[in-house]
Formats: C-alpha cells, structure tokens, sequence
C-alpha cells in the first residue's frame, strides 16, 4: 500500500532582509513513499535542497515541479540539470522555472531512509 508522507513547514525570520522564509522538511523519505505530499508553492521563488540519510541500493532522489499537483516534471539546478541526488548534498534549484507544487521524490533504489529539506526565499 502507497504511503503518502507529510512535510512540515518551519518559517524562518531574516533580520538582514526582514523576510519570512520557508524551511519544508520530508523526513525519512523512503522509496516506498510513492505520493509524497506535496507544497502549494508561488511560482519564480528561490529553491535550495538539502538532502542527507540512508542511499540504499542505487537510491535517487529527485525534486519536482507540476501545474497541477498531478503531472509532475524533475525540476533542474543552476547549471540546468535535472536534479538527481544519489547521496548526501545540497543544490540550488534553477530559479527560472515555473510551477505551482513541489514535491521531493525518491525515483529508484532500495532501502532509502533520506530526510529532505528544502529552504524557500521568496
């Protein structure tokens, strides 16, 4: 049976800039984990991805973006590549791509156990 696992959202004050940001946090994201709730979130907003746990066997985690909430594209980084983590590490999603929803998704491998957090700057 799919799990659908929740995020947590933590706002974080920046005294600097006097702006909320946006801690969205997956933890123990597993393969299994085939619908992992995602976040309503505005387009054009600065993404940066930390992801760090148990890899498994071949374990690959991958940020998407979908209009809909149902058609979900992998969103890329800076240097325009699709966004596929294979083990622990951060990584500044392209800022120019639009898209309403965000989920972090484990696409391959066996015994992940990851915890995901994603940092939101609007």
């Amino acid at each position: 049976m799919p799990t659908v696992l929740a995020y947590t959202e933590t706002k974080v004050y920046n005294r600097f800039s006097g702006r909320n940001y946006f801690l969205l946090n997956w933890t123990h994201l597993h393969e299994t984990d085939t619908t992992p709730q995602s976040v309503k979130i505005p387009s054009n907003i600065g993404l940066h991805l930390k992801a760090a746990g148990t890899w498994g066997a071949g374990g690959t985690l991958r940020l998407q973006g979908s209009m809909d909430g149902t058609s979900w594209f992998n969103l890329k980084d800076d240097a325009g590549n699709a966004i596929a983590l294979a083990g622990n590490g951060d990584i500044a999603v392209q800022r120019d791509a639009v898209y309403c929803y965000i989920r972090a998704f484990v696409s391959a491998g066996t015994g992940v156990d990851v915890t995901v957090q994603v940092l939101a700057v609007p």
